[in-house]
């Protein structure tokens, strides 16, 4: 039995021939009578003329132009705005002291922004909700995170978070 299963087509090949087994010559009534209405129905012809208006042609066969709907766009009549805004005036420093935090580099001088604030700002940001998040007691947790947090965001903005500007 097993063969039978791994080898469908020779199980196929034995029971097509005892499905098949009827009388080979019948066929019911109904079925003989579907076939031959089918056989005397009309295939769908196509329209054998197509109209000069329908091809988009007129009267006289020239080709129609049907321009799409545009508008042209508006243009401002009178005159045109202009920004408002004056130029920056240029500012001169005097040379930094040495050891000032400024140093002076071979284009001009260049001059050292620390972000302090800011980084122990979102550094008490951060612990607070990590130490929130972590924590039994909320309340103990975000504040020991904020300040931890605010420590290590001072740290790394004073050491770290240096933009080096020319002037």
């Amino acid at each position: 039995m097993q063969y039978f299963v791994r080898t469908p087509s020779l199980a196929l090949a034995i029971l097509v021939p005892l499905a098949c087994s009827g009388e080979p010559g019948r066929m019911s009534d109904a079925l003989r009578q579907d076939l031959s209405l089918a056989a005397q129905a009309q295939p769908y012809m196509p329209q054998p003329y197509v109209s000069g208006m329908e091809l988009g042609y007129d009267a006289y066969g020239r080709p129609v132009y049907r321009a799409a709907p545009y508008r042209l766009p508006s243009y401002p009549t009178g005159p045109i705005p202009v920004a408002a805004t004056r130029a920056p005036a240029a500012v001169r420093r005097a040379p930094a002291p040495a050891g000032s935090g400024v140093s002076s580099g071979a284009s001009g001088q260049i001059e050292e922004v620390r972000n302090t604030r800011r980084d122990a700002i979102l550094g008490a940001a951060a612990g607070a909700a990590i130490g929130m998040a972590s924590s039994r007691d909320r309340l103990k947790g975000a504040v020991i995170g904020a300040a931890a947090g605010g420590v290590l965001g001072a740290i790394y903005g004073q050491k770290v978070d240096v933009n080096k500007i020319p002037r």
